[in-house]
């Protein structure tokens, strides 16, 4: 492991295939790091956004942003190791703790660093408090926060998320995505692949063309346009919000829709079977689809088949209206 302080004219590092350079007294400080042997990056950094861009470049290229004011290089520590197929960066930031007779000491760390990497290069990016994005990424990703919002596009991997307190926004994802927030919106467009998302404080806004989907939110509403067939199951639930599905190309498996306090619908082809248990406790509950239906229905209540019957569509609420529609 290699440690050092980061005002310094040039520091060239030599172990095993890592090379880092760092150049100095320009605004901003870029870092080059031959890739030979490397398979991944795992970077973490105090207090600061976080930029992740593939290209079709060979090495990595790290650029970190001074603020404007309140720099101290004499706090920031940074380690550079190679830990098997492993780049690893850590840089740190050395806070002086705030007492009863002081305001702070206006000290910053980087504002931003951007990390400019060969798109096929598997990465975990973490910031302890900062915005992360990336983008243009073909390899397994994870990005995680300990406060700040989290957006990524144009990858084509498994993708894994989480903040502590933040938003999400995901845009044309092809691979299996988790994304967790403690408390913020998710909106995902244009995901391909199961998907599992979960925020504690949130609306939810879903489409793609997706094979399977857990969603959860303890106080949001959830809307979710699946382009694709559904062929494993899917799961939405709110504690506080209305909860929508719209299923395009239908659905071969079951799925199970509910809230404590909203209204409940989905949305299904006219041609698709399937087995229905719908329930409302401070509803009306209607079936508004031209399939043909065998079961009991009340105002309260529908349970039977429509079409002869298939996966099982359960949808309950404890506040509000429940329907079952034809798209």
């Amino acid at each position: 492991m290699n440690t050092k302080r980061i005002l310094q004219p040039l520091l060239t590092i030599a172990a095993a295939s890592l090379v880092f350079t760092t150049t100095a007294f320009t605004a901003d400080e870029v870092q080059n790091h031959q890739l030979d042997g490397i398979k991944k990056v795992s970077f973490y950094i105090s207090k600061s956004n976080v930029t992740l861009i593939g290209s079709d470049r060979t090495d990595l290229e790290l650029t970190l942003e001074k603020p404007l004011t309140g720099f101290d290089p004499d706090k920031i520590t940074q380690t550079t190791s190679q830990q098997g197929d492993t780049l690893v960066i850590k840089i740190e930031y050395d806070k002086e703790p705030s007492s009863w007779f002081s305001w702070g000491d206006g000290v910053k760390g980087y504002k931003e660093a951007t990390l400019l990497v060969p798109s096929s290069l598997l990465a975990e990016i973490r910031t302890s408090g900062g915005n992360v994005s990336a983008e243009a990424m073909s390899a397994s990703l994870s990005l995680k926060t300990s406060g700040g919002n989290i957006t990524a596009a144009d990858i084509s991997a498994p993708l894994d998320i989480k903040t502590s307190g933040g938003n999400i926004r995901l845009k044309q994802i092809k691979g299996d995505t988790n994304a967790h927030t403690s408390g913020g919106n998710i909106s995902v467009e244009g995901l391909v692949g199961k998907v599992d998302l979960h925020t504690s404080g949130g609306n939810m806004d879903i489409s793609g063309e997706i094979s399977a989907l857990t969603a959860h939110t303890s106080g949001g509403h959830i809307n979710a346009d699946i382009k694709s067939a559904l062929i494993e199951p899917l799961e939405l639930k709110t504690s506080g919000g209305n909860v929508n599905a719209i299923l395009f190309a239908g659905m071969k498996a079951p799925a199970s829709l509910s809230t404590s306090g909203g209204s409940v619908s989905i949305s299904l082809p006219r041609d698709q079977a399937f087995q229905i248990y719908a329930k409302s406790n401070g509803g009306d509950v209607s079936l508004n689809h031209g399939g043909s239906f065998q079961g009991s229905l009340d105002k309260k209540k529908i349970e039977g088949d429509v079409n002869g019957g298939g996966p099982l569509v359960k949808m309950t609420t404890n506040g509000g209206r429940v329907n079952i529609k034809e798209i």
